[in-house]
This record gives C-alpha cells, structure tokens and sequence, in this order.
C-alpha cells in the first residue's frame, strides 16, 4: 500500500500540531467579504488564484488568497450551476468577471445564510497573509485533524493488536491505515489477506469522518478500503450555530473547540473498529474474496497493453462508474492485471490497488485502494456486466 508521510503516530501528532499553529476560522458576513478582479501570480501552482479581503468586526482586513477548491465552494454559494461557470472564466482568464459575478452574489446574499465560516491557513508568501481553503456554512461542525488524532489514540490502545500500515496528513485531509496480524484468512493458496481499518477525515467539507474496514494483503503489500462489505462509522461535519467572530482553535481552548460528546464519539470509533476486526465478519469477508478468485469470474476481453487497442471493457466500465482516470494510471492497471496472469475479479481488482502503490499523490492511491475494495465487494450480478461488457463501449 502506498506509505504516506508519516512514519509513526507520534510523527503523525507532530505533523498535524504544525498544521494546526497555522488555522484561522472565521465567521462572518458575506456582505463583509470582497473578491478583487485580478489573480495572484506567484508561480504555476498558484497561477490563476485570486485574492480577497475580509473585513474583521474589530476593523482589522485580512488578505488571504483563494484556493481552487474555496473558489468552487464560493461558486456553489452564489448559484447553481455556478461552479463550472466560475471554472471557465477563470481558465480563461476572465477575472475582472469573476471577481464582479463573486462580488455581487457575495454582496446581496440570502439573509438566512449570510454568516459563513471562512477557513484560513497562513501563508509563507507574503504577497497575502493568509489563503482561503474553504467557505462553509455557519454551522459547519470542525472536527479537525488535531482533535480527530487525539480522540481516536485513546481508542487504540484498546486494539494493541494492530499495527501502523501507512499515516498521512494532507494539507486538509488525514489518513491512518492499520492491519491485525492476528486476524488473516487465504484467498488462494499462499495469497493471504489481514483485517484492518482505515481512518480518514477531511478539514475542507469534501468527505465525513470516516473509519471504515481495511484489507491488507501479504503477497504484495496491496491495501484496500473495504467499506462496502462491513459496517463503520460515518460522522457528518454539522453542528450548531456559530456566532461571528474569530473561533478558538483546539489547541488554544479545547473545552470551546467543539461542542461534541467526545466520549459517543471514541465509544463510536470502538465499535467500529471491533467491527472491523470481527473474526466472524472477517471470515465472511474472505468466503466472499475467495469467491472473486474463482474461474467462473475471470475477464476473458482484453488486450496486452503494448498493442495499440481500445483499452479493455472492464477498466472503461472502471471509469464509467467510478471517475475519470489519467492515462498513465489506466495503462498501470492494464499492465499489472495483465502481467500478473491472474485475470479473475480477484486479479483485476489487485491490479487497481498494486497500481496504488506507484502514485506520488497520497490521495489518488487511496482512490485507487477504495476502487478497488468495490469492485471486490460487487456481487455476481454486478460483476457480470464486467465479464460480458464488449469493445464496443469503449469506442
């Protein structure tokens, strides 16, 4: 599985308490907010972002930069079907537009959801001091990595059994993978699997608090997300209502950081976790893999990847229901489930989560890990549109 940045839960700690030093939350009207027309250069990555400023009760402005996934957010806020709108004038080079098109919704909001929370880091550049990483509601629930981190380290002393597989911390998502020794199963001869769990959250709005089950396999150090074939936890970022001024953040005042029950909360993750490590459910997982190890399953239509052809059914139907792929990472799968010989449900999903392992982006692999674990998870009959798909759909 692909190894994050991360190499022991205290550098995990460490890591996140950095990030943390450099929040800023903020709620605060809509009206106060004001997007100018032309886009900070300061090098490819952020070519094209534009800068805003926030005017503070105390009277203080902020200049922070915006981020592409807050300009999404900011778009969603001003209309529908405003995202991809925003998109193009802004790939086109259409600023002064933008800014006015932000500024005018910014400025004449809704009343009932004026007040949003504006999530700042600092910034080391100093053209802006801060950048705007996302606008979310005023009763948007943080539940950040900090705080996530050192809820769930009590909880796993409880499971000693478990071992470290792969931890990152993103710039706004955490990610934490561990397998049970203790608890493997074979799904062919020699390939033998492990039971785990993957934690995962994110700062920003673009997924839940997750634990989920983990499988691990030996052969190969392939990791996938297993989520569709036991039950974990899944806890919204909704809260209360905010009031406008500037948050306390969890390390300086984390009686007031949030209003959740932390104890439901680690006794939620327990039972999570022990779900995940149930022997009895473990088992059934693995009859369930050893079924998409069988002969009746295997692709029979693909090609070798170095003959120029319509890439195979199965891996066009990959995208069809899962997301577009880059080229690379589709010719990856290809390559692997090719030369790995084993062309069952079982190989073809081994062959998305091997490609994993060769990412440099954390977050693509664990996309491709939790591919995997679903086309591990279809049932005969939604494995059966894989067997019997034709050249013809990826024409």
């Amino acid at each position: 599985m692909k190894q994050g940045n991360c190499s022991t839960l205290d550098n995990l700690s460490s890591v996140v308490r950095d990030q943390a030093a450099t929040k800023l939350d903020v709620v605060m009207s809509t009206k106060k907010v004001a997007i100018h027309p032309k886009p900070i250069q300061l090098s490819e990555q952020f070519s094209g972002f534009r800068k805003m400023e926030l005017l503070l009760e105390d009277g203080r402005t902020i200049e922070a930069k915006v981020d592409r996934v807050a300009q999404d957010q900011i778009a969603s806020f001003c209309g529908k079907g405003f995202v991809s709108y925003a998109r193009h004038l802004a790939d086109n080079g259409k600023f002064d537009l933008l800014a006015d098109n932000f500024n005018s919704w910014l400025h004449t909001p809704d009343t009932a959801r004026e007040n949003r929370m504006f999530r700042l880091i600092k910034t080391p550049y100093s053209v802006c001091d801060y950048t705007l990483r996302s606008m979310k509601s005023d009763m948007y629930l943080r539940l950040d990595n900090e705080f996530v981190l050192d809820t769930l380290r009590p909880v796993l002393d409880d499971f000693p059994e478990l071992e470290v597989q792969s931890l990152n911390a993103g710039d706004h998502s955490l990610h934490a993978k561990f397998t049970s020794p203790q608890l493997r199963g074979e799904v062919e001869i020699g390939d033998i699997v492990e039971a785990g769990v993957r934690l995962w959250n994110n700062e920003i709005g673009l997924a839940f608090l997750w634990i989920q089950a983990y499988l691990g396999r030996l052969a190969c150090t392939n990791g996938a997300v297993m989520a569709d074939l036991i039950e974990g936890i899944k806890r919204m970022h909704r809260g209360p209502q905010l009031g406008v001024g500037i948050l306390p953040q969890y390390y300086d005042d984390p009686a007031t950081y949030t209003p959740l029950d932390i104890e439901s909360l680690q006794s939620d993750m327990r039972s999570s976790i022990r779900r995940c490590l149930d022997q009895v459910s473990f088992d059934k997982m693995v009859a369930k893999l050893q079924d998409t190890a069988s002969k009746e399953t295997m692709l029979t239509r693909f090609s070798s990847p170095l003959i120029e052809k319509p890439e195979f059914p199965a891996l066009t139907l990959v995208e069809k229901d899962f997301g577009s792929l880059t080229k690379t990472v589709k010719s990856s799968i290809h390559q692997h489930f090719v030369s790995d010989g084993n062309h069952t449900q079982w190989g073809f999903a081994n062959a998305i989560t091997r490609t994993a392992n060769d990412q440099q982006s954390y977050a693509t692999a664990t996309r491709l890990e939790e591919i995997g674990g679903n086309v591990l998870a279809f049932t005969p009959r939604q494995w059966s549109r894989y067997q019997n798909a034709d050249y013809k759909i990826a024409a």
